[in-house]
């Protein structure tokens, strides 16, 4: 669920893969955008 594209985007972070966590927060929204995090994370990747 909305956990593991968390802990995916993350791992992904860790690994440099900029374009795939950014699809992984986008993924967040998408199933649940009433929680503002989701857009923190997704707004945190954009940044870089």
């Amino acid at each position: 669920m909305n956990i593991n594209y968390i802990k995916q985007g993350r791992k992904l972070e860790n690994e440099g893969r900029l374009e795939e966590e950014i699809a992984c927060f986008q993924k967040t929204i998408e199933i649940k955008s009433q929680f503002s995090w989701y857009y923190f994370h997704q707004g945190e990747a954009l940044i870089k």
